[in-house]
């Protein structure tokens, strides 16, 4: 994992007393984006901090790595629905300040399994951040979240380093961007069937990252490259709580209108 310039970027922040107050985290391994929020957890409470980092020795250091830090609040359910009860006792707790500890990072993993009763509840505190109240939203599909969450968080998107790779390899997948660097109509015909259920079960960022790691596999003209490219770079940035199938749809029939079906 290289979560350097990420890193930087946060320490900056944290030096020069510029930490936004929530932050929307995406990408493909929240295992990588977890270890990221460790580190900049770590340094923001570290008592002996360094210029290049947290001493990890330190009784806070200490504390949060055995997840014992009365600063940090932590949601971290994976298989279930997060309730707006989780939500009200998390953000109740943001309402006050701890004996010695002004400062709180209040950090929820897999955000996009909060509901929309939930993602309301916890609207509220974005909307009307207190002083040295920090919010960590990780997911691995922003584009679940509803757009007034996304508007009043600073995204930060994670890439997939190259050990990942084949992670998102998917053979349907390849199979789409075969077809659809030689404009091909059958691409169309796979994703509206064979891709629609992958779409649907692993996500988002799952298949942009699977159609960046197929068209860099293949011969490619230099037009379909640059709309390939453009479309998996831009999209997770720039677009939030749509239909991605229709999405894909669109992009797909636009590649096939060049007409250059061979």
């Amino acid at each position: 994992m290289d979560n350097k310039s990420y890193i930087n970027n946060f320490k900056q922040q944290i030096d020069e007393g510029k930490l936004s107050h929530a932050y929307l985290l995406n990408g493909f391994s929240l295992t990588n984006i977890k270890e990221a929020v460790n580190w900049v957890s770590l340094y923001y409470y570290c008592i002996n901090k360094t210029a290049t980092g947290p001493c990890h020795n330190c009784v806070n250091c200490k504390a949060i790595e055995n997840h014992d830090f009365p600063g940090i609040t932590e949601i971290d359910d994976a298989d279930q629905m997060i309730k707006i009860d989780q939500i009200r006792e998390m953000t109740d707790s943001a309402d006050y300040s701890d004996l010695g500890q002004k400062a709180k990072f209040f950090i929820i993993n897999h955000a996009e399994l909060m509901n929309e009763n939930s993602q309301n509840a916890l609207l509220k505190h974005l909307e009307s951040p207190a002083d040295d109240r920090y919010f960590f939203l990780l997911t691995q599909n922003m584009h679940l979240l509803l757009p007034t969450i996304i508007s009043r968080t600073e995204v930060v998107y994670f890439p997939s380093d190259s050990s990942e790779k084949k992670d998102f390899e998917d053979p349907v997948i390849d199979k789409f961007v075969r077809l659809l660097v030689k404009r091909n109509p059958l691409a169309y015909v796979v994703l509206t069937t064979e891709l629609r259920p992958i779409i649907k079960e692993k996500g988002d960022s799952f298949v942009l990252y699977a159609i960046r790691n197929a068209y860099h596999q293949v011969p490619i003209d230099s037009q379909i490259a640059r709309q390939l490219k453009l479309f998996s770079s831009n999209f997770p940035q720039v677009s939030y709580n749509i239909d991605f199938q229709r999405l894909m749809e669109k992009f797909c029939l636009e590649v096939l209108s060049e007409e250059k079906f061979e």
